[in-house]
């Protein structure tokens, strides 16, 4: 209520903004570009079933475990709704991609193995075990080394992701462009 009373720890009550009303998928998205720009890696572990939104947070883990009992897949088509499609390219591939987007089916973990999404399917109740074993190994890396490798991939996704929603003469034109000042950065000016 207006004084609080009933309200849990932490919670704010008020009225939603504008912008909250009306844009519904704004928190999604944040919570999609957090895990996407952790500067450490994340790891999701997988036990039952990855569908919409789990999928789509899923899809911008690092890296995945499944369990043998993981299923994964895009089914809003079959209540009439699109998502999680730049995730599925990134999963999955084009072809493979655009099955599921267009028939709701659910796929295996071990054929999320077969295209390169999923590290390791594992048994039952294991893929959280797994998960954390690879998080020990990897907080012994540099936490500097790591943060640049993530920064790095990142960008290489981005500027792939670009690329391939460009028409093939601009694709060119930005590869260029790129290219020019990846040369200007690294050229010592005066020598």
């Amino acid at each position: 209520g207006a004084t609080g009373e009933g309200v849990p720890p932490g919670r704010v009550d008020r009225e939603p903004s504008p912008q909250e009303l009306l844009d519904h998928g704004r928190l999604w998205r944040e919570t999609q570009w957090s895990v996407r720009h952790c500067p450490v890696p994340v790891i999701a572990a997988v036990e039952g079933a990855a569908v919409g939104g789990g999928f789509g947070l899923v899809g911008v883990c690092d890296i995945i475990y499944a369990s043998e009992r993981a299923r994964f897949g895009l089914t809003e088509i079959n209540v009439g709704l699109l998502g999680g499609a730049s995730k599925a390219l990134r999963m999955l591939g084009p072809f493979k991609a655009r099955k599921i987007f267009f028939t709701g089916e659910l796929l295996p973990a071990s054929e999320l193995y077969r295209l390169g999404a999923v590290e390791e399917v594992t048994p039952p109740g294991q893929a959280e075990a797994r998960a954390m074993e690879l998080a020990r190994t990897l907080a012994q890396k540099s936490p500097i080394a790591m943060r640049l490798g993530i920064a790095q991939s990142t960008v290489v996704l981005h500027v792939k992701s670009a690329l391939a929603k460009t028409h093939s003469r601009s694709r060119t034109e930005m590869l260029g462009k790129i290219l020019a000042h990846d040369a200007d950065a690294h050229t010592i000016k005066g020598s």
